[in-house]
């Protein structure tokens, strides 16, 4: 079972697009699963593999992010999180090991975020 979860449900329609195109079977949740991981709708801490993408890009997201994929790794799931840092990286928090896989120097709308390219890197998550 595979699950796109954004609480943009434009963003959710997108994955749904994508998916169709590229002939995957895909389900989505809107929940806010930073804030209320046990909604009841979807639980990434029972998850074998959970993907984060550019979401931390404020404090309180970023720790009740890294909470709940803190949770997930120390359950045994593989936890995968790319995006620019912002300052609320985890790579700047030391209670659990961080190993960057790759960086990547990937184009942006300047009027969004007041450069042309950030440097972005995947990560994964220690137990």
């Amino acid at each position: 079972l595979v699950v796109a979860n954004d609480i943009d449900a434009a963003a959710a329609e997108a994955a749904l697009m994508n998916a169709v195109a590229n002939q995957v079977d895909l389900e989505t949740c809107t929940a806010d699963l930073a804030r209320a991981p046990e909604n009841g709708v979807l639980d990434p801490r029972r998850a074998d593999l959970v993907l984060l993408g550019d979401a931390l890009y404020e404090r309180g997201l970023s720790e009740s992010f890294l909470r709940l994929l803190g949770d997930a790794a120390a359950q045994g799931a593989s936890v995968l999180i790319a995006g620019p840092d912002r300052g609320f990286h985890p790579q700047s928090r030391a209670d659990r090991p961080i190993e960057t896989i790759a960086r990547y120097r990937v184009p942006t709308r300047p009027e969004l975020e007041d450069c042309d390219f950030r440097d972005v890197a995947l990560m994964r998550l220690g137990v």
